[in-house]
């Protein structure tokens, strides 16, 4: 064997990973193609849902219907870690307010 035969080795073995991972997630998803519930939501819950359309944002964290303790938590964890995150402050003081849990 040449130098040639040793460096192509890793290069067919990821190849291979690559391919058996492509076809077992083919062969698993393939099953529900055709399903009706795949399409069902998308629109209401993906595409055109105004909360996903303006991502990731701390506004969001603490606005989750229910999850109103848990954001407190995490903006206080947050200003805890960076105490000059105004951002953070920002969102804790009006998460507070809304549990009614600040003056």
């Amino acid at each position: 064997m040449g130098d040639g035969d040793m460096n192509m080795r890793p290069h067919n073995l990821k190849l291979i990973v690559s391919l058996f991972l492509i076809i077992i997630t083919l062969a698993v998803f393939w099953q529900v193609r055709n399903h009706e519930f795949i399409n069902f939501d998308d629109d209401d819950y993906v595409t055109q849902n105004r909360h996903v359309q303006a991502g990731w944002t701390w506004k969001g964290v603490w606005r989750r219907k229910g999850r109103l303790d848990e954001a407190i938590g995490h903006f206080s964890e947050a200003v805890r870690i960076k105490p000059d995150f105004s951002e953070a402050m920002h969102y804790l003081k009006r998460a507070l307010e809304e549990a009614g849990q600040l003056e």
